[in-house]
């Protein structure tokens, strides 16, 4: 135990100093006006659609069973292209998909196979294939030709952190990887056993701590621990990811898997700068998971300060599940977003990526319906759908850019890891579909309702550059209440201003916000809001359709799990320049 507290005090007081002492290093960043306008939307290619049977073996020993829930079910390249109208028609401008490595081809004894990518079977000399099951280098041209074509982009998913069990790499070069990383051992055809990913953790687990904080020089889950202190590693990872940029030039992103994971000076001074070099215009963005709702916001700044134009905003996130799901305040979003801007910027809060849900998580839906019940209950459905439109109305109208997981705009339900990984029905790729789906123990009642309500959000952030470009103000929060439920914000860019009245409870009643009272409003601002001026109502959920603003008040009623997305139409001419 005393040993445990060790490295737990030692990887504080080394984020501590990172905080306080990390340089920043000056890189070229990607355009972030461009990010700002997109909308993201993560698919796991294997789960998607399929597009092509003819690869639905690749080949492996024991990795193609449709039935089985941690196998391979032929989803790939040809399908992603196959629906590019169903992801425009929802509004969707950027697609990230997980891994395209080729994976390692056995079973892994209880976990699986790698379908969803974070196996790569890095080799030596690393080759840059793609992984047969989803398709040919030709086929993964094509659909970013595709992409290209309808003004889409692509970012492309990496690990760097680890290799895949039994990776070739790891029998070709033991040295490259902490203590722990472990040679799997062959069962039956097609599996193979690793001590580490079945839990056997305690003897193998312990030399690596000798090294320093377990994060970083510890295995997860038993995947053999790249070193990349070692100036021939690091090497390695470089010119494996210079090597697929080469390949496939119309890649426009990276995501970066388990950041949190390698030591931060690798990507500062060796990884980002050398992708730089070749690619400026990348769009480069860390993932830094933690688990527990009470992370402070400064745990992402060492990353940002490291190069990456954006991470996702996991404790966003964290309070947006804590608010929907599990019915705390509304004042968990509210203080988040206000940390957030207060510790990262305007600027940089407009390009972080926030969430609702991912691969790695639970999905919101079944996080509600934990709470409410079964979403087959008709007593219970339209509770889950309306809190869980409540959550998605703030991922497209706080900063930030909003990112989807396939099915979210179907109310896919899905727990931990692999029910939270289901394929995408076939059903869902017309609104005839999505429209005659019975109500399962899948996905949320009135499919469609969640698609066209999604779509409708999409759109009024796409036509509003206030929604993500625009400055923030809290406008009003019930601080009187013991659980604060209403909760009020304006985005302003120009002329456009848009304020969000959000209620998370019962009905209110009628509610003021004394715009007068807003010390923080820009200079403009309270000209655009004079007496006379009117809010329309955009969204069409059972919001007032109008307010009006008198004597400098503005007096609303909010029906119980509401939202209201109202546009400003000042009774004053507004200078642009004042207001931006």
């Amino acid at each position: 135990m005393f040993q445990s507290f060790k490295v737990l005090v030692s990887g504080l007081l080394s984020l501590v100093f990172m905080l306080l002492s990390w340089p920043t290093p000056v890189l070229a960043k990607a355009d972030p006006f461009l990010w700002r306008q997109q909308v993201i939307y993560l698919l796991i290619p294997d789960r998607f659609a399929n597009g092509d049977i003819s690869n639905d073996h690749g080949n492996d020993m024991g990795c193609s069973y449709p039935d089985w829930e941690r196998s391979f079910h032929g989803g790939d390249f040809s399908g992603i292209k196959q629906h590019i109208d169903y992801l425009k028609e929802l509004g969707v401008t950027a697609v990230w998909s997980t891994p395209i490595y080729q994976q390692i081809s056995d079973a892994v004894q209880v976990v699986g196979c790698g379908f969803h990518g974070y196996w790569p079977n890095y080799t030596i000399p690393y080759t840059g294939a793609v992984e047969p099951h989803l398709g040919t280098d030709a086929e993964f041209t094509d659909l970013l030709q595709t992409l290209d074509a309808n003004d889409m982009h692509y970012i492309m998913d990496i690990v760097v952190n680890h290799a895949g069990y039994d990776a070739e790499v790891l029998a070709a070069q033991p040295d490259w990887f902490h203590a722990g990383s472990e040679p799997c051992q062959p069962l039956s055809l097609g599996q193979i056993s690793c001590p580490l990913a079945l839990g056997e953790l305690a003897d193998l687990w312990r030399p690596c701590l000798k090294g320093g904080p377990e994060r970083i020089y510890c295995p997860l889950f038993g995947l053999p621990d790249f070193m990349q202190e070692k100036p021939e590693v690091a090497q390695y990872l470089v010119d494996a990811h210079l090597l697929l940029l080469k390949k496939f030039p119309l890649i426009d992103g990276i995501r970066v898997d388990t950041v949190r994971h390698v030591e931060l000076d690798f990507f500062s001074d060796v990884w980002l700068p050398a992708i730089r070099e070749v690619r400026p215009d990348l769009f480069l963005e860390g993932e830094i998971l933690y688990g527990f709702p009470a992370v402070p916001q400064q745990v992402l700044t060492p990353y940002l300060r490291a190069g990456f134009d954006s991470v996702f905003n996991f404790p966003l996130r964290s309070a947006i599940e804590n608010t929907f799901a599990w019915e705390g305040s509304i004042n968990l979003i509210a203080d988040r977003v206000q940390a957030t801007i207060q510790e990262h910027g305007l600027e940089q809060a407009l390009i972080m990526t926030n969430l609702v849900d991912n691969h790695d998580i639970p999905r919101l839906t079944s996080g509600i319906e934990r709470i409410v019940g079964p979403a087959t209950d008709p007593a219970n459905a339209e509770e889950i759908r309306d809190r869980y439109h409540l959550a998605l109305s703030m991922l497209f109208t706080l900063p930030g850019i909003p990112q989807l997981y396939y099915g979210d705009e179907l109310g896919m339900l899905g727990k931990e890891e692999p029910s939270n990984r289901r394929d995408m029905p076939e059903w869902a790729w017309t609104q005839e579909g999505r429209q005659s789906h019975p109500t399962g123990s899948d996905f949320l009642v009135d499919v469609d309702k969640s698609f066209q309500y999604m779509k409708r959000l999409i759109k009024l952030r796409q036509e509003n550059q206030a929604l993500y470009d625009g400055y923030y103000i809290e406008l009003f929060r019930q601080w009187d209440l013991d659980q604060p439920n209403v909760y009020a914000f304006i985005r302003g860019y120009g002329d456009n201003r848009i304020l969000v009245i959000l209620n998370n409870g019962i009905p209110t009643g009628t509610l003021e916000i004394n715009l007068k009272g807003v010390s923080d409003l820009r200079v403009a601002d309270p000209i655009a809001l004079g007496d006379g001026s009117e809010l329309v109502e955009l969204l069409n959920e059972g919001a007032p359709s109008k307010l009006v603003v008198q004597d400098g008040k503005l007096h609303f009623q909010m029906p119980a799990k509401s939202v209201g997305v109202y546009q400003v139409h000042s009774s004053k001419s507004v200078a642009l320049s004042d207001t931006q």
